[in-house]
């Protein structure tokens, strides 16, 4: 069951998300910059950002439209980048952040199907997003079937 961070967690959650923004800054996309952390046992383990495939550009008029399929999202860069250099993702944690003009803003419900079956399969144990609520942590079995869920109801 997700909850809402607090205390310890929550300056935890705050420290890696200002660390996940930075990373954001990164991303070429004009529409959404989105950068993660991936932290495990206590340290950085990869880090990643939305962009389009290596080699491409990103060109609004090609791939606004098909962004969420064109794109490697901020979550596939990040298990790219922990996997190349020889990381585990056993039991850990990602931090997603969504940043508008270098500042962490709200994230929407979990919603990304394609990326949340992945954090299952990597065996990455928990997700943490920011909300209007709060820093938002959900297990990652949770959070691919409120992704999946959330996914259905936008395609009806």
């Amino acid at each position: 069951m997700s909850r809402i961070l607090l205390r310890k967690g929550l300056e935890e959650a705050k420290y890696w998300m200002n660390k996940a923004v930075e990373i954001s800054l990164k991303s070429p996309c004009k529409k959404d910059k989105r950068g993660v952390v991936i932290v495990n046992y206590g340290l950085l383990a990869g880090e990643g950002f939305n962009a389009p495939p290596e080699g491409f550009l990103c060109e609004p008029k090609y791939c606004e439209p098909t962004c969420k399929d064109f794109a490697v999202h901020a979550e596939m860069s990040a298990i790219m980048n922990a996997v190349r250099s020889g990381k585990s993702l056993e039991g850990a944690r990602m931090y997603q952040a969504r940043s508008v003009d270098g500042k962490l803003v709200d994230s929407r419900k979990p919603r990304c199907y394609h990326c949340s079956k992945h954090l299952q399969g990597f065996r990455i144990k928990e997700f943490v997003l920011k909300h209007p609520e709060g820093y938002t942590l959900y297990n990652t079995k949770e959070f691919n079937e409120i992704s999946l869920v959330n996914f259905l109801k936008r395609s009806k």
